[in-house]
Formats: C-alpha cells, sequence, structure tokens
C-alpha cells in the first residue's frame, strides 16, 4: 500500500491509505508499531505546507532557526576548522542575533509614590501611565508569535499581545470592553502554577 514512504529525507504518511483498523499494530511480533492519535512523534518538515517552508522557520522573530541536514553541518564545520587554521578566528565574543534584531526599549514602568505616603494605606501605589508613556511602554512589545509567550503563560490565555496593540492605538474603551479581567491586582498563588479556580486580576495602568 505504500502508507509510509520516505521523502524529502523524511518519513511521510499517507492518512488516507490508513482506515484505523490497528491490525499491523497487533500482528507486529515486536510491538513497533503503535496508534498515536495526539502530536507527531517526528518531525515530517511540513511537507503538506504549499509555502515549502517550516512553520517554526516562518513564525521565528529573530529568524534563529534553519534547516539544516548532514552536508550543511559538515560544511560549517569546515568553514570554522578553515578559519581557525588560518587566524582569522575572532576572540570577541559576536553580538547576540536576537538582540541585533530585536532593539527593544528599556522598560521604564509606571512611578510609585513616596514611601512616606505609601506607608499610612492600603491604596494604590503606582501613578499610572500617560499616554506617552503608555505608547513607549506597548512599543517594547514584539509580537513574536500569533501565539505569544505571555499568551501561553497566562492562566487565561488572554489575547495579551491584542491588548497591547489597543494601547498603541489609543483605544482604552475597546481595550475595556475585550478585556477577560478586572483591574485591580489580587495575589493568589495557584495563578503562578497555571491553576485556574477562581478569576485572575491583571494590573492596567492606563485607565
Amino acid at each position: 500500500m505504500h502508507l509510509l514512504t520516505f521523502q524529502s529525507d523524511s518519513v511521510q504518511l499517507d492518512e488516507q491509505k490508513c482506515i484505523g483498523c490497528k491490525r499491523c499494530a497487533i500482528a507486529c511480533p515486536f510491538g513497533v508499531v503503535e496508534m498515536v492519535d495526539t502530536i507527531a512523534q517526528k518531525c515530517d518538515l511540513c511537507n503538506q505546507r504549499s509555502s515549502g517552508t517550516q512553520a517554526c522557520i516562518d513564525v521565528c522573530p529573530t529568524q534563529a532557526l534553519r534547516l539544516m541536514d548532514d552536508k550543511g553541518l559538515q560544511q560549517i564545520k569546515v568553514a570554522r576548522q578553515r578559519k581557525t587554521a588560518a587566524g582569522k578566528a575572532s576572540s570577541d565574543a559576536q553580538p547576540s542575533r536576537s538582540a541585533a534584531l530585536l532593539p527593544v526599549n528599556s522598560r521604564k514602568g509606571a512611578d510609585k509614590i513616596s514611601a512616606s505616603e505609601r506607608k499610612t494605606h492600603f491604596g494604590e501605589i503606582y501613578c499610572g501611565l500617560d499616554p506617552q508613556q503608555a505608547t513607549y511602554e506597548s512599543d517594547r512589545c514584539v509580537y513574536c508569535a500569533e501565539k505569544a509567550n505571555c499568551n501561553w503563560h497566562c492562566p487565561l490565555h488572554n489575547a495579551i499581545p491584542d491588548y497591547i496593540r489597543l494601547v498603541q492605538g489609543s483605544q482604552k474603551e475597546r481595550l475595556l470592553k475585550r478585556q477577560n479581567f478586572a483591574t485591580r491586582p489580587v495575589p493568589y498563588p495557584k495563578s503562578a502554577a497555571g491553576y485556574v479556580h477562581r478569576t485572575v486580576f491583571v494590573k492596567v495602568h492606563v485607565l
């Protein structure tokens, strides 16, 4: 049936020819055939994509990923060895590629009221951000992916980069309508571990 074929240096599975009867798994005397319905156990180089490129390479914001084979790795190895033998190896540390491609401004954050004042009450200690400060802070978001790291780690999986984009456009009204959280921080230890049993509150400085 040619269910499994070797193409483009990867093993490809023709799912249209497999009906899921599991007879091959039962008949195999070594138990090497196993049905897996969830995630791929091996990279198939995204052969099904019409663009011909790999999804992970396309979405990497720093272009740090590229597809390599044994021949390519050997070429890099030989080039480095020849450079070292010729005395052209640089002793200085190479600048970070991510730093060069992602020039992000340093964080300033919101100012706090004086210590002498905030120790007298339990009210808000942050002064908040004016529109200019909010734009500066929101520009630091590089929107690293459609499902960004902050989005995955948020216990409620809020679309944080999208909220930040609304701040950039001074669309505070839309931001308040779309949010799934209150605007008052309440410490809740289990939220850090990803448990969602109560509402998780996030501080919004631009109100």
